[in-house]
């Protein structure tokens, strides 16, 4: 995906958890990826 992204000219950032599977036992990676997550959002839909 992250290729198929980059050809589009889209706007993306691809963050690695080494060690970690898609549940995210670790709960500094989890609360990043939230962190992460509600960034975008807050960017990509400002508030009216």
């Amino acid at each position: 995906m992250d290729a198929a992204l980059g050809r589009a000219g889209k706007k993306h950032e691809l963050i690695f958890y080494r060690g970690l599977d898609h549940d995210l036992d670790d709960s500094a990676a989890r609360t990043d990826l939230l962190a992460r997550s509600a960034q975008w959002l807050a960017a990509a839909m400002p508030a009216k």
